[in-house]
């Protein structure tokens, strides 16, 4: 009787591990690119939009951090992405995030896709040394 106790506990706790193992879920980078045309961008944006379409309880996450010249601004560029993948590609709103990552050498856009129970992504600040 104390073996097959043994057993079925053991047992469940494999179980448990594995039940918990499926459900955590790790974020992914999909796309970073930096000054790019709006051609360009346009066809980065709509691959980001078909990853975050493709689990519908996914997040899109966009860290877009300003370049050091005039013009590079984080909030123009994150306003006319979030128009774009939410006005034209129909991504929905409550299911993407926009995140100012402040400045950098140069301009860049981090797309991530973020899983149901994953960490989101963080900024990362690089400088010259980097």
């Amino acid at each position: 009787m104390k073996k097959i106790i043994t057993i079925t506990l053991f047992t469940l706790s494999l179980m448990a591990v594995f039940a918990i193992g499926a459900f955590a879920q790790t974020l992914e980078k999909i796309d970073e690119y930096g000054a790019v045309n709006a051609e360009v961008e346009s066809a980065r944006l709509d691959a980001f939009t078909v990853a975050v379409h493709n689990g519908p309880d996914n997040k899109g996450y966009v860290i877009v951090y300003g370049g050091s010249g005039r013009g590079n601004s984080a909030k123009s560029i994150i306003k006319r992405t979030r128009h774009y993948l939410v006005k034209i590609r129909r991504i929905d709103a409550a299911h993407l995030v926009t995140i100012n990552g402040g400045r950098r050498e140069s301009q860049t856009v981090e797309l991530w896709l973020v899983p149901p129970g994953a960490a989101p992504p963080t900024p990362t600040v690089k400088t010259k040394k980097d």
